[in-house]
């Protein structure tokens, strides 16, 4: 029998959805409860399943009763796993649905077998119900922004959290749960599939759904509670708010509070915003429910960043404390519901003696690191590779990241605007130089800087201009536009050697590839496998070891799966991974191809040169005018 792929559930769970389109406005926490009950009875060590068959009995109800019998048998099913199922399946009864139209979409699930066995890999349920959250929150528009976190966002916040086994993961602003599920999914690609994380989270509106996608995705064990967490934080040890190893989270934003129904106000030592904007308040709880040697990543508006008022004093506060640890800008127009740019804030708990003796942090202007989508724009696994990379090293690179004292920050205002330390549009031309304009010439000053970056390429000075005297080149008698026509040819013999070595590195790889076919664990291998790419080709210096890395694990990505079919050829996925670095090299020669035009531009044409043009002029107008029998003076 062939086994069910991603692509095939999640038809039939679109269908499923579609047969109810028109009837309920939120169908994402009912689609969960049928997948749920239809797993339970297909898989029955998925859950203490019910001594009748209910899934059966429901099917065979056909269109009469249909919306009552779901209920009977939510509520069977609930009542036998109390501590994974309570309060989540007894109340998705929707009445309102005409059972015609409910019985419909149970067939579609009906359809498909979510038994171990008969499932591609043992994600393959998980990420099926992850392409219906997704697809449910494009077509909501502002309201998918209610419960649903991009999952590459998801992913960045975990990597910069970087949980170890036996950590206590929490998101005080659950949504669906996809923070925790990528907490999970990174330990294990790091540590094996027994590897094992304590998950925790609150949600005032989709615990329950929350709770349902945690299961589907194969979790049993995490815990998510009903309840507001900035007014009634529902994890308490000895009387107090629980603190945890890591927190994640992205809280609803810029949303209105109540501060005299905000419970344990020592959360808030760093002080309290005005009641229009709980940002600052979401924020502080998550600080606070930070072990000493803890690390927490919260998603946040950017006006976090520079807002006055009760904020600036906050973020003064926050500031001094030392626990700040980076500042990421990732761009606008990445979240559903809302285009407004978004940062990540990254702390550390308090440290063991209560003060941090931090005195730097480390900003990221990620605004350009994303692709541009048909509604969204997205942050992709080159984009995510990079960011996480330069955190983890704390690399300053300019027009990218810097660190920045926090004397500087206070020299400012303690204003954490990410521009105001780095900024991605500073890259502007050099003055131009009076004499190229006057006399021509291309200055040296400005060649010799950029040198390097050709050299890489196999492209030298004399490729590209011809000496003129100490200060300055000219550009070749051929013509600036026609020698940059020649840059990428110029470039194709260290692309050869660039593609060669990749050959080279294919080929001693391809055994552990093998070793990875048919949903083989190999815990690690993924990011052992881009540090290997990337220290096997950067040396060439034609694409940097970050660019490398991002190239590699967006065709990870792309072909995870492939990875662990046998039916799939790994000389074919070599083909694309050398396709995705010859896209690269590219995209690196197109660069220097626009530097040198703007070379051209600028000094292609000098005073000196319009007036040789000028005067060529007048001669030939001269002769023409004599010819003619006219006199010209």
């Amino acid at each position: 029998m062939t086994k069910m792929t991603r692509s095939e559930i999640s038809a039939r769970l679109f269908a499923a959805a579609d047969a109810l389109r028109g009837y309920m406005r939120d169908p994402v926490d009912l689609m969960a409860g049928l997948l749920v009950l239809k797993r339970a009875h297909d898989q029955p060590e998925f859950l203490r399943p019910p001594s009748q068959d209910v899934w059966n009995w429901l099917v065979s109800s056909g269109d009469k009763g249909c919306s009552s019998k779901m209920g009977e048998a939510f509520r069977t099913l609930e009542s036998l796993n109390q501590g994974i199922l309570s309060d989540t399946l007894t109340f998705l009864t929707h009445g309102r649905i005409p059972d015609s139209a409910l019985w419909r979409a149970i067939q579609e699930l009906n359809s498909v077998s979510l038994a171990d066995g008969d499932l591609e890999f043992t994600d393959t349920l998980g990420k099926s119900f992850d392409a219906y959250l997704r697809r449910y929150a494009e077509s909501e528009g502002k309201g998918g922004a209610a419960f649903y976190t991009p999952p590459s966002v998801a992913e960045l916040a975990v990597r910069l959290v970087a949980p170890s086994e036996g950590n206590s993961v929490h998101d005080p602003f659950a949504g669906t749960g996809s923070m925790l599920i990528q907490a999970l999914k990174f330990i294990k690609d790091r540590s094996g599939s027994k590897a094992h994380l304590r998950l925790s989270g609150q949600e005032l509106v989709y615990g329950a759904l929350a709770q349902l996608n945690l299961l589907l995705h194969g979790i049993t064990d995490a815990e998510i509670r009903q309840g507001n967490s900035l007014t009634d934080p529902a994890f308490l040890v000895e009387g107090a708010p629980e603190r945890f190893d890591r927190v994640i989270c992205n809280p609803p934003f810029s949303t209105k509070y109540d501060d005299k129904s905000v419970s344990y106000p020592e959360r808030m030592k760093y002080g309290w915003a005005t009641p229009a904007h709980a940002d600052f308040m979401n924020i502080q709880h998550a600080m606070a429910s930070l072990k000493t040697t803890g690390r927490g990543a919260i998603i946040a508006p950017h006006g976090i960043l520079f807002r006055s008022g009760a904020d600036a004093a906050i973020r003064r506060r926050v500031v001094d404390s030392g626990r700040l640890v980076a500042v990421i800008g990732i761009g606008a127009n990445v979240f559903y519901g809302t285009a407004i740019p978004a940062c990540i804030l990254v702390f550390d708990g308090e440290g063991e003696s209560g003060t941090s003796t931090r005195n730097d942090i480390l900003f990221i202007n990620a605004e350009r690191e994303i692709v541009s989508g048909r509604t969204k724009n997205q942050l992709e696994p080159q984009n995510i590779e990079l960011i996480v990379n330069v955190f983890e090293e704390e690399a300053q690179i300019t027009g990218f990241s810097r660190l920045v004292s926090q004397d500087e920050i206070a020299a400012n205002g303690y204003s954490l605007g990410i521009r105001q330390y780095v900024d991605s549009h500073t890259s502007f031309p050099p003055p131009l130089d009076a004499m190229a304009l006057l006399y021509g010439g291309v200055p040296r000053g400005e060649v010799q800087a950029s040198a390097a970056k050709f050299h890489a390429h196999g492209i030298s000075i004399e490729h590209l201009f011809r000496e003129r005297d100490e200060r300055y080149y000219d550009f070749l008698e051929e013509g600036w536009e026609t020698t940059a026509a020649r840059i990428a040819e110029l470039g194709s013999t260290r692309k050869k050697a660039l593609l060669r070595e990749f050959s080279v590195w294919w080929n001693s790889i391809n055994p552990r590839l093998e070793v990875l076919r048919n949903d083989g664990q190999h815990p690690g291998e993924s990011k052992s496998l881009t540090a290997d790419f990337a220290a096997a080709l950067a040396p060439l210096g034609i694409v940097d070891r970050y660019r490398l890395a991002g190239v590699f694990a967006r065709w990870w990505a792309l072909h995870e799966e492939d990875i662990r079919r046998k039916s799939v050829q790994v000389d074919t996925l070599g083909e694309g991974l050398r396709a995705a670095l010859e896209a690269q090299v590219a995209a690196e020669l197109q660069r220097l191809i626009a530097l040198y035009k703007s070379w051209g531009e600028r000094y292609g044409t000098s005073l000196a040169d319009v007036e040789r043009q000028l005067e060529a002029g007048r001669d030939v107008l001269n002769q023409h005018l004599k010819s003619a029998g006219f006199a010209w003076p």
